[in-house]
């Protein structure tokens, strides 16, 4: 049977899993995974709070539950829940030794990883791995970026992570010009995967002039993103990889494209108001198409369109 997974607070102050058959609407599981009042594990204290969780495709849950005076991330387990992270926790490779402050977001992979974006008590922000052993630094903003000299101003969100734990962001660099970059991987293994002004594969020569600040992680590892090129020509284009195999999908002329980015299947997706193609609706997604621009999805060298809700504040994976 196909399940369509979701997690959230129900009343009573309970964290349910909830399992779902789209064929038979009627068909629902509601699975308990933690409960306000209940005992936090190993803690000797009570859940006091939680936070909107978020789960895996094996159906784990992980997410933010605080007991009285400390906030504490928690993932499932097959042997049931384990914290991984809380307040006052000091990462490995965290600037200065400063502690985990607030969590900001979440992200869990199919692998059981768990990845951080939290609030140091320095006032700076990063994402850290977070395991029973200890949180770990990803990124730090004030922390110096791999692959070059100068050391983060900013880290935008990754709203994605891979099988194994890995992400992908955009961020923004601390010098005059302010140049920005995409980087990828975990604790330890962060590199940098295109920054404004390298010279773009497939290019011709021309650099890399406006990074999308939407780069997606697939299950799989490869990120994909999007950039203007600067050139005589205004060219744009989509690319995938990882650092040292970073390849051009496509390289259009600005009027034939828009967005892209990398779906979880690793199917590439992007406007282009020029094609004369007739757009299908995707099963399952409600057709919110507007007339004046067309979708299309280019999956190893084939092309076909679809139809999809209009993005929010920016593209979501398929």
């Amino acid at each position: 049977m196909s399940e369509r997974r979701a997690a959230g607070i129900v009343a009573g102050g309970l964290l349910a899993l909830a399992l779902a058959d789209p064929a038979n609407a009627s068909v629902l599981t509601v699975r308990p995974v933690a409960e306000l009042g209940n005992p936090a594990p190993g803690t000797g204290d009570s859940f006091v709070a939680f936070g909107t969780p978020v789960i895996n495709d094996a159906g784990r849950v992980a997410f933010e539950g605080a007991i009285p005076n400390s906030g504490r991330i928690w993932r499932e387990t097959p042997a049931g829940l384990e914290q991984v992270a809380a307040w006052g926790d000091v990462p490995t490779g965290a600037p200065g030794g400063a502690s985990l402050q607030a969590f900001c977001e979440l992200l869990f992979s199919n692998g059981g990883h768990v990845v951080v974006r939290a609030e140091l008590d320095d006032g700076a922000e990063g994402y850290f791995s977070a395991a029973p052993g200890g949180a770990a630094a990803i990124a730090v903003e004030g922390q110096v970026a791999p692959g070059t000299t100068d050391i983060f101003q900013r880290i935008d969100s990754s709203p994605r992570i891979s099988d194994a734990g890995d992400i992908a962001f955009y961020g923004v660099l601390d010098t005059f010009s302010g140049p920005t970059g995409i980087w990828m991987g975990g604790a330890g293994t962060l590199s940098l995967l295109a920054r404004q002004g390298d010279p773009a594969p497939g290019g011709s020569g021309d650099p890399f002039f406006i990074l999308s600040d939407f780069p997606r992680i697939c299950a799989a590892g490869d990120v994909g993103f999007a950039s203007l090129l600067f050139g005589a020509a205004a060219r744009a284009g989509l690319w995938k990889g990882a650092p040292g195999n970073l390849a051009d999908e496509l390289v259009a002329p600005m009027s034939d494209y828009r967005h892209a980015f990398l779906s979880d299947d690793e199917e590439w997706v992007f406007v282009d108001q020029s094609a004369s193609v007739t757009p299908r609706i995707r099963a399952g997604v409600p057709g919110d198409f507007p007339p004046s621009t067309r979708w299309a999805i280019r999956r190893r060298g084939s092309q076909r369109a679809w139809a999809s809700r209009a993005f929010p504040t920016g593209p979501t994976c398929a």
